[in-house]
């Protein structure tokens, strides 16, 4: 997906602790846990409505880069991994999320990278939505 705005932009917006619940719908609860601006190490707890169920989870970022970044769960059930990709375009910034959870088998991971892929969608649109409704940029 594509948003009318910098990678810098999207990645700030994107972790900002104050505004996640307003694109990722599905939250019940967010806190960052470290002090400080989100990098390496940042750790996060939240509460997500997943199919009719309240799911907990702690998350630690475990890369960061100019690319992106990527979540590991560290306290979970199922375990899971979620890598954001910003790449810079003509037009803005194209946006990759990939879900993955390692420790399902192989007939759950499907399940489970459809159902966060569908998922990603939805908050992807709305979080191109509250980023290009926003006052220019350029």
């Amino acid at each position: 997906m594509t948003i009318a705005r910098t990678p810098d932009e999207v990645r700030a917006f994107v972790l900002d602790a104050e505004r996640i619940m307003e694109w990722q719908r599905r939250l019940r609860e967010y806190e960052q846990l470290t002090p400080g601006p989100p990098g390496l190490g940042t750790q996060a707890r939240g509460v997500a409505a997943v199919r009719g169920e309240l799911w907990e989870w702690t998350a630690e970022i475990v890369e960061w880069d100019e690319a992106g970044w990527r979540w590991k769960s560290v306290v979970s059930n199922p375990r899971w991994q979620m890598r954001w990709d910003l790449e810079p375009v003509d037009d803005g910034t194209r946006v990759t999320v990939r879900n993955w959870s390692p420790a399902l088998s192989h007939i759950a991971a499907i399940a489970f990278r459809r159902s966060a892929a569908e998922q990603a969608e939805r908050e992807l649109l709305r979080l191109r939505w509250l980023l290009e409704a926003a006052a220019p940029s350029r």
